[in-house]
């Protein structure tokens, strides 16, 4: 959850200083495509920063999870051998008094 919000927060400031870059005065005579692709590169790191920041908020990872063991069979991890036990255990024909 800390990874996600830090490059949440990196993606943030990213997007932040797209956007300045094209507004403040040395950089308002840069081609056209190149502000443009600021322009994109700025909204997809916003975007993004802002889904990482809301996947991982403490809401939804505080929700419980149902365990994976418990939607299995019980007898999925029995060995082989314990499956009849008495069988080994009953006296064979011929010992029988």
């Amino acid at each position: 959850m800390n990874r996600d919000r830090i490059l949440a927060c990196l993606l943030l400031l990213v997007a932040f200083a797209g956007l300045v870059m094209q507004r403040i005065d040395p950089f308002t005579d840069i081609p056209w495509p190149v502000a443009v692709a600021v322009a994109i590169v700025a909204a997809a790191s916003g975007l993004t920063g802002v889904w990482l920041w809301v996947r991982s908020s403490p809401n939804r990872a505080s929700e419980e999870q149902p365990p994976a063991a418990a939607e299995e069979p019980a007898t999925a991890h029995e060995p082989a051998g314990a499956q009849e036990p008495a069988a080994a255990e009953q006296p064979a024909v011929g010992d029988q008094p």
